[in-house]
């Protein structure tokens, strides 16, 4: 059965750039930021930004890696919110983390 775009899986993929688990780890980890239209990664992006300039794209869609957490831009997690649960959890446990 094909996903229509009233799915949270097909919405969160229809505007930007999804990161793996591991992507994000490494992101959060080495403090930067992606750019959700080219995936151009920023150093020394704080972890909460968002809709910062991508310096190549040039368009305000530059987020910390805790907003791809909060908004369930992360492949092997639901595509519901991450918002107030446990980022820690997502760093240190497995894909099944949001199970």
């Amino acid at each position: 059965m094909e996903k229509t775009l009233d799915t949270p899986e097909k919405r969160r993929h229809q505007y930007g750039v999804i990161l793996t688990l591991a992507e994000f780890r490494s992101a959060h980890d080495g403090g930067l930021g992606i750019c959700r239209g080219c995936k151009t990664l920023h150093e020394g992006t704080p972890l909460g930004a968002k809709g910062l300039t991508c310096r190549e794209c040039r368009k305000d869609r530059v987020f910390g890696p805790l907003w791809f957490a909060w908004n369930g831009w992360i492949e092997e997690l639901p595509a519901t919110s991450w918002r107030g649960r446990n980022i820690k959890r997502l760093l240190t446990e497995g894909a099944d983390v949001g199970k």
